[in-house]
């Protein structure tokens, strides 16, 4: 009965409460993520709620509350550094594309750029500018996010071949964008499809604004010649990155969804155990794909042909040097007189395959070649020279 009283006062409300005891800081400025906010307490609230096990609860807010502990302290940075929303943020790269095309590969290479900005695990976990605990930020952040991802891998130790966090490597933008509220990656770590499912059908320019201030936050913490971003999730939100970065150049990468679908539902597996064995949660997950590629066919159409780029998942693994090169002379961005000296070195270090083969199959999902083609069939025909 005590646990259950808990999730009953696990509101927005009480939870803003907290964060401002903790924080001791009160001012929340923009509050566009209430709503996102209060989403994502129904759908927990929906899935564990008549269960007798309570043991999430407390880990759950705790999360929330350490986001909005974060989001006091980064509206005290703007308060007491009014030149951060000055920031300008030319021409940010985003890399889009379906799920399992390469971005995380192609991310860290480029991150390899001494002049590229790419965000870090810890600084997104922590995205603000201060001292705690007789500790620099830094050193803090990163302890904690070691922590944080020793946690992960213990909780998804089927994930660690399928993909590799590190606290001082660049990650995906999701984890900056749980603190709008507004990232699949939450839905994925407390396992809520009714949240994913509300998520994916929201006009979530708002989020992004926040987002862009969240970047030029880092930006001017850690400044540089250019922010290289990725995250499956902005190929469905294409043109409001445009709304919000109208600068912004898009590196699109292309593979045959036959081969990154069943991959991407397999990564999904291991976050959302049995429910990906529910075909409705499937269908879900291909519809939304299916809306992201159609954006990005749509959106490419009326975007100047300077600011997008289209490359091949198999030009980038058969030769990473010169697929960044052509990213780099394309949007002529200055390219680091070091970077294809530290690209042999990290593939060198770093071989296909070094964690373990990541197998994966359609037919395990119970989906066949066919249906795919015929789904996609819009994407095959724009795009198939490039699959």
């Amino acid at each position: 009965m005590a646990g259950n009283t808990k999730l009953a006062d696990l509101t927005v409300d009480s939870l803003k409460e907290e964060a401002c005891r903790v924080a001791r800081l009160n001012e929340w400025g923009d509050e566009d993520f209430q709503g996102p906010l209060e989403q994502f307490i129904l759908s927990y609230k929906e899935k564990y709620g008549q269960g007798e096990d309570r043991s999430l609860d407390l880990p759950y807010r705790n999360a929330l509350r350490t986001i909005l502990v974060n989001r006091l302290i980064i509206r005290d940075n703007y308060k007491r550094y009014p030149e951060i929303l000055r920031e300008p943020l030319q021409r940010p790269l985003f890399i889009v594309g379906l799920p399992r095309t390469g971005s995380t590969l192609l991310h860290r290479l480029m991150s390899l750029d001494s002049s590229s900005r790419v965000l870090r695990y810890w600084e997104m976990s922590h995205p603000y500018y201060g001292t705690k605990l007789g500790l620099n930020h830094e050193e803090l952040s990163i302890k904690l996010a070691e922590l944080k991802i020793k946690e992960i891998y213990s909780r998804l130790p089927d994930l660690y071949p399928i993909h590799q966090i590190k606290a001082e490597e660049p990650e995906e933008c999701n984890i900056l964008m749980s603190h709008t509220f507004s990232s699949l990656y939450l839905a994925s770590e407390w396992r809520l499809p009714r949240y994913a499912q509300w998520l994916v059908n929201q006009d979530i320019t708002g989020s992004y604004r926040y987002y862009r201030k969240l970047l030029q936050l880092l930006f001017w913490h850690r400044p540089g010649r250019f922010m290289v971003l990725k995250c499956p999730s902005h190929l469905l939100n294409i043109r409001t990155i445009f709304t919000v970065f109208p600068d912004a150049n898009i590196l699109w990468l292309h593979r045959s969804p036959g081969k990154a679908i069943p991959s991407y539902l397999d990564l999904l597996s291991v976050f959302w155990g049995k429910e990906i064995e529910n075909k409705n949660f499937i269908e879900f997950i291909l519809d939304y794909l299916q809306r992201s590629l159609e954006k990005g066919i749509e959106t490419e159409k009326e975007t100047k042909p300077a600011q997008w780029l289209n490359l091949r998942y198999k030009e980038l693994v058969e030769n990473p040097a010169a697929g960044i090169f052509k990213i780099y002379n394309y949007f002529q961005y200055e390219i680091d007189s070091r970077l294809e000296e530290n690209i042999r070195r990290w593939s060198t270090e770093n071989p296909q395959h070094k964690h373990g083969v990541h197998t994966y199959s359609l037919e395990k999902f119970g989906i066949s070649e066919a249906v795919i083609r015929e789904r996609y069939a819009r994407y095959y025909g724009e795009y198939g020279h490039l699959l």
